[in-house]
């Protein structure tokens, strides 16, 4: 993960903290296995984020992470439940944050005093390579329990309300890992940005 290049999506200037999401999906991976009904506080991807990818992270990053309570809220298409609160180190942004903060969010006055951390740009089409154009995850439930929100980076950037099952394998695909080398089998329809707090 030395290479990891995140991006800063807001500031925010009483606490002293900048919200920061990868600019790149970092793996290919379901939000939960085996599937079923699930939400983000129990998703197999959330305990991945939280444990390998957290600990792989450089120190550089891993010392200004910030614990932060997330609140889970209910699809408000759907009303499928999110879920309960959770505290995380590492995170999928929500449909309400991706909402809020894109497309079109004030730049930075600026760099942070991160140096991982580049000036902001243009989130909805960053970072996408080959294979990794299309869809990754929100941590927001989609339009059952079985299923998680997604953003399309494609031409016309979209927030998936009704999103994908959340064992998001494609059908019919070849064996092959993912980004990270891991030997999940069939590629995964979804990609994966974490997101975190950072302190400036």
């Amino acid at each position: 993960m030395d290479d990891i290049r995140l991006h800063g999506v807001h500031i925010d200037d009483e606490n002293n903290r900048v919200l920061a999401i990868a600019q790149s999906c970092v793996a290919l991976m379901p939000y939960h296995l085996p599937g079923g009904a699930v939400d983000w506080e129990h998703c197999t991807l959330r305990q991945w984020l939280n444990d390998s990818f957290y600990r792989a992270l450089p120190h550089t990053i891993r010392s200004r992470v910030l614990e932060v309570e997330n609140r889970n809220a209910a699809n408000a298409r759907h009303g499928t439940h999110g879920g309960g609160p959770t505290v995380d180190r590492v995170f999928l942004l929500s449909i309400d944050e991706v909402e809020r903060y894109f497309p079109a969010p004030a730049p930075f006055d600026g760099e942070p005093a991160l140096s991982d951390l580049k000036r902001l740009h243009a989130f909805w089409r960053a970072g996408f390579q080959d294979r990794l154009l299309g869809w990754w995850w929100l941590r927001s439930p989609g339009q059952d329990p079985r299923f998680a929100a997604t953003v399309s980076s494609t031409d016309e950037p979209t927030v998936c309300y009704e999103g994908h099952d959340v064992h998001g394998q494609m059908e019919g695909a070849e064996e092959e890992q993912d980004m990270l080398g891991a030997p999940f089998g069939k590629p995964f329809a979804c990609g994966v940005r974490p997101a975190l707090w950072l302190k400036l």
